[in-house]
């Protein structure tokens, strides 16, 4: 009976923190048995199938660029209990509900309890803290595991406790940091390094001890940390990046959505007229300078060295540069109630209508285009899709669908896409292509399939249905811009003439409609010796400086010596904005041989708003 009575007392406590709680509950496990894989739990996945301990760490730890923390976990916890994707999911979604309540006891302990729930409102409904929560990669486990080490940290550093279970706990939660990701990783040595500014004395000794155990502890994984850092970084397939960086992680934090920013700018003012008496302003610069610091580092190796920098990267050092804003606010203070309303209202309704979360997240494109294919006639229809072989069978078999029907090629090799799609008898092609698939094959393939019946734009990809007899495309799907240069005699290229004509391109900045859309270059060459090399070439100018520089290289089918060869490129979106640009487009002979350029074009079409939806605005 007291216990029922104490029920009203805890709700009007708590009440808030319950709310928030099943709030992001509701938001994380919406569905959830829908959720698919994506690429990166794929590649994951298809780095487990390894018997013994060091096959995972030589096969499936090495080649990777994370630490072998989640691998290993992964390993283990797929043997146990399945592959089913939800299954999978199932604790990295309690770990990032988890690191809500986390958010909120910390906050609360460092600042007051208005900071704490605040900062759990916006983590709550926010597709940066939502998103890598329903996904089986070290970004969730990172990040719980970070919350810990700070907690523990404070304790020891910060109040002074003599409790050897916190001391302990430091060591073994910021151990396990270290062992998940090597931006949690960094976190941790800049919060390590800060603790030596608040310990003095015996203490000291206390804490430089604790480094070096964590240190120890972490040895094991030295051999791998080293490989992997010896390899650089992604640059592979992430651009470097650019002035755009901040705004648009600031964008991506608020949903791109002029309410919620707006939201969140009032919120913050009713901070500035509130303010919290006796905060704790260092504590609050920390955490600031925590998150500032993570992205100087990550982006001056990112622009200098190689690319690394992402908005994952900062997620583990985010919610303590939140507290630190959030802590401008008082305590019991009225408007505090408005603001955790206002933020999970507008934070929910443009996670679900500006950024279509579970619209994108629950709609897999490897799925979709076997999808799409197994309702074809496959009698009549070619199907071409430039994906990862293993995601393609797993689909394959869901589906029902015959994978000898499937021409599926590596997913770079441009020449052998184009090779396979011109012996094709079909009188349609059904053509699915990713994110990181030769975009010049849609142009080779409509050399072939002129008519464009269908295009399906998804995140991450592009289904296409095109045909050869029968025409039934949108206008804007054929381009909004064109340019030609007429030549009555070819240009002749030889070893003295490295390069052709060009085609200038001005008006970048108010010509192109979208970020994502698309130039496609194209040009008529005759080669005399089979192996003449060349290349298409495109170069954006400010004046003599070279600002962008692309180049897709020529290929010849069948020996052929004549064939119209395709460049097929973006612009990065601060390019896009920079005025009394030239973009130049022309054939570079490579091989210092003999070639003949007969005619050139560039076009610019529409492209796929939705390809990099998770991050990007569209």
């Amino acid at each position: 009976m007291q216990a029922l009575q104490r029920i009203p007392a805890f709700l009007k406590s708590n009440g808030w923190l319950l709310l928030i709680l099943c709030w992001g509950a509701f938001l994380r496990f919406w569905a959830f048995y829908d959720i698919p894989f994506v690429l990166d739990e794929f590649s994951a996945l298809s780095r487990l199938s390894y018997h013994s301990f060091s096959g995972l760490i030589e096969q499936g730890v090495l080649p990777d660029f994370h630490p072998a923390g989640v691998q290993a976990f992964l390993w283990v916890y797929v043997r146990l209990f399945g592959s089913t994707p939800w299954v999978v999911k199932l604790p990295f979604a309690v770990m990032g509900l988890t690191s809500i309540w986390l958010m909120y006891f910390i906050g609360k302990d460092w600042f007051g309890k208005q900071t704490g729930l605040l900062t759990a409102s916006l983590a709550t409904c926010t597709q940066y803290f939502i998103f890598y929560s329903q996904i089986a990669r070290p970004y969730g486990p990172g990040l719980l595991f970070s919350l810990l080490a700070l907690f523990f940290w404070k304790k020891w550093v910060i109040d002074k406790s003599r409790s050897f279970w916190v001391w302990l706990a430091w060591i073994l939660s910021a151990t396990a940091v270290a062992y998940i990701h090597y931006f949690a990783l960094l976190f941790l040595v800049l919060v390590g390094l800060s603790g030596l500014l608040f310990t003095r004395g015996k203490r000291l000794w206390g804490y430089v001890g604790s480094g070096l155990l964590i240190i120890l502890l972490y040895l094991p994984h030295f051999p791998i940390f080293f490989h992997q850092l010896s390899k650089g970084g992604v640059e592979s397939w992430l651009a470097k990046p650019g002035v755009s960086f901040v705004p648009d992680y600031l964008g991506y934090l608020f949903h791109f959505s002029p309410l919620f920013m707006g939201i969140m700018l009032l919120v913050l003012a009713m901070g500035l007229f509130y303010p919290l008496k006796g905060s704790n302003k260092v504590l609050a610069w920390l955490g600031v300078l925590w998150w500032v610091t993570c992205f100087l580092i990550g982006f001056y190796y990112s622009v200098y060295r190689n690319a690394i920098l992402q908005f994952s990267g900062l997620l583990f050092v985010a919610p303590f540069g939140i507290m630190g804003v959030f802590s401008l606010f008082r305590s019991r203070s009225k408007y505090i109630s408005y603001s955790i309303g206002l933020i999970l209202l507008t934070g929910t309704w443009s996670l679900v209508q500006n950024r279509a979360h579970y619209e994108m997240l629950y709609q897999s494109p490897y799925e979709q285009f076997v999808k799409n294919i197994s309702a074809l006639d496959a009698e009549n229809t070619a199907f071409v899709l430039a994906e990862e072989e293993h995601i393609l069978r797993y689909y394959a078999r869901q589906y029902g669908v015959d994978e000898t029907r499937i021409i599926e090629a590596n997913k770079h090799d441009l020449k052998t896409l184009a090779a396979a799609i011109e012996k094709l008898e079909t009188p349609a092609l059904a053509l699915g292509l990713m994110y990181y698939a030769p975009q010049e094959i849609l142009a080779y393939a409509r050399e072939k399939y002129p008519h464009l019946l269908r295009h399906a734009k998804y995140y991450q990809g592009d289904f296409y249905l095109l045909s050869n007899s029968k025409k039934a495309v949108s206008p804007a799907e054929e381009g909004y811009f064109e340019k030609e240069n007429l030549v009555e005699h070819p240009a002749i290229l030889f070893p003295e003439k490295a390069y052709g004509p060009s085609i200038e391109v001005y008006g970048i900045d108010t010509l192109v409609k979208h970020p994502l859309d698309r130039f496609s270059f194209s040009a008529e060459v005759s080669r005399t010796d089979i192996h003449a090399r060349g290349a298409l070439v495109s170069a954006l100018m400010l004046g003599d400086s070279v600002l962008d520089w692309q180049a897709s290289d020529m290929i010849f089918l069948d020996s052929a010596m004549q064939a119209k060869q395709y460049h097929s490129f973006q612009l990065k979106k601060e390019l896009l904005r920079q005025k009394e640009t030239v973009l130049q487009l022309f054939v570079w002979n490579t091989g210092q041989d003999s070639l003949s350029v007969h005619k050139q074009k560039v076009q610019i079409r529409h492209g796929n708003p939705y390809l990099y939806a998770l991050s990007h605005d569209f």
